[in-house]
């Protein structure tokens, strides 16, 4: 049975209902407190209690009290997560009309069609007579220019702005963009014009996040400089580096219709590669005593500021996790179950941020991974190829049956459609994205000698437009997309 095969879960899954529960039944956080603590007194006392320890009839006490335990911690944890309750949120001074801000940046900017999008940090509030010092988040809209393209993580800036809470959508299922922001704690957003902000100081002790933002940022401007096109270049990016800023809403929506857009989110593939690029490179420290450990320490160490360097979304920090689990697993020659490292990796994600149950990424990460374990085997198995090419093929054919139906049910609900062609798609688009993966790496690793980046970097861009061109062509197809499909969250678990 899985429940004894994966012990974790028993862990994750009361955990996950404390999450559901502060969603469905808000405002209850001094009753999950008050509920948490007793749930933890009555589990101490009971270890101490030496007729449970002794009986085998009464080891069920211990399991009802771990559950309402951990239900109640995930509730708590939940709604304290949001700065919001905190009496210094700066939405406690928001004044009718405009108002000066002190803000730092949080993450990269996202530059879009007409503005800037900067996720920031409300450092202090002008309450009409003095400044006073605030904490929470928000995002402000700023006109696009080159000042605003070049913010980075940790300047800080002045701004006159007219805070607003963002407003919840007035069409009936149209996409809630209010509720989506609430679960990265933001309720507030604002437009500031170029006139109407300024930056005030950059950050003078080293910042590692910044640093690598700046690394991205040199290596996506080495291929621009290789002559790579705007369009190879914006799927480059999104491809290794995780920045899916400069790809067209026409080029997002034909991957997205071809099945394939997936590959443009940096994910568990990604990692993969990472991964097995990095064992070869440290394969000599294997040689030494307590090599295996260092090299661990060194692959782990380079795997999470690869994900670092791609912004750490749910999907990169769960692959890393796993990694990091099978890694050390490897290294001290321990068996890893991959389902109870999949439920570790989900334990530490919610516990860094429980909100992140509802992010759809997050969601559709896991099951694709639970899927490929589960049905992969089982669909591999229908047939029996007799050469080396017919088997590859079909693996990624079973792969790719597997990730579709774990996440036909989410993505039918969430996206409303259905890739007709993902299966040919994905036969030539994920041997090609690896390729380009691989290409890339060696590009960058080679920019110091132009003579030998510069026609890699003409043969990568070739592959690109290549790429491009099938996944087109694939959307042109009659019936590539199925769409209009509309389910309830009843027949999303049917």
């Amino acid at each position: 049975m899985i429940w004894n095969r994966v012990p974790f879960l028993r862990i994750l899954s009361p955990f996950i209902l404390g999450i559901w529960l502060s969603q469905i039944l808000p405002g209850h956080t001094a009753a999950a407190f008050w509920f948490t603590a007793a749930a933890c007194l009555a589990f101490t006392l009971s270890s101490a209690v030496k007729v449970l320890q002794l009986s085998f009839r009464y080891q069920w006490v211990y399991g009802v009290l771990l559950n309402m335990l951990l239900c109640g911690f995930g509730y708590a944890l939940t709604t304290t997560n949001s700065s919001m309750t905190d009496n210094a949120h700066f939405s406690k001074y928001i004044l009718e009309g405009q108002q000066g801000v002190l803000v730092e940046v949080l993450k990269p900017v996202a530059i879009k069609e007409k503005s800037v999008h900067v996720h920031v940090e409300v450092r202090q509030v002008y309450n009409g007579a003095d400044w006073s010092k605030t904490l929470g988040r928000g995002i402000i809209y700023l006109e696009k220019d080159s000042s605003s393209r070049k913010l980075d993580l940790g300047d800080q800036c002045i701004a006159i702005v007219h805070l607003k809470e963002i407003q919840k959508p007035r069409n009936p299922g149209a996409f809630d963009y209010a509720k989506y922001l609430s679960r990265s704690d933001v309720f507030y957003g604002a437009y500031a014009s170029a006139k109407a902000w300024k930056l005030v100081a950059q950050p003078k002790e080293f910042n590692l996040l910044r640093s690598l933002n700046s690394l991205k940022v040199s290596l996506q401007q080495s291929m621009v400089d290789r002559g790579v096109t705007e369009e190879a270049h914006a799927v480059i990016s999104a491809l290794t580096l995780g920045d899916k800023n400069e790809l067209s809403p026409e080029l997002k929506t034909a991957y997205s219709k071809a099945g394939v857009l997936h590959i443009l989110a940096v994910s568990g593939l990604h990692v993969g590669i990472i991964y097995l690029v990095l064992s070869y490179l440290f394969f000599f420290l294997n040689k030494f005593k307590n090599g295996a450990l260092l090299k661990a320490v060194c692959i782990i160490l380079l795997l999470w500021g690869y994900a670092m360097l791609t912004g750490m979304s749910p999907s990169v920090a769960r692959a890393s996790t796993m990694f990091s689990f099978v890694i050390v697993g490897s290294s001290l020659k321990r068996y890893t179950n991959i389902y109870n490292t999949l439920c570790v990796s989900a334990f530490f994600l919610l516990l860094i941020q429980p909100l992140s149950l509802y992010n759809v990424g997050f969601l559709l990460s896991y099951t694709a991974v639970i899927g490929i374990v589960l049905i992969y085997p089982i669909a591999y198995g229908f047939v029996k190829p007799n050469n080396w090419l017919s088997k590859k093929i079909w693996a990624l054919v079973s792969v790719s049956l597997a990730a579709q139906i774990a996440t036909f049910p989410l993505s039918i609900y969430y996206f409303h459609q259905f890739p007709n062609y993902f299966l040919l798609a994905n036969l030539i688009v994920v041997p090609l994205a690896i390729g380009i993966m691989y290409m890339s790496l060696i590009c960058f690793v080679l920019l110091p000698m132009p003579l030998l980046a510069d026609p890699l970097a003409k043969v990568l861009n070739y592959v690109v437009e290549g790429l491009n061109l099938f996944v087109r062509w694939i959307e042109t197809l009659p019936f590539s997309v199925a769409d209009g499909i509309d389910i309830s969250k009843i027949e999303v678990l049917l």
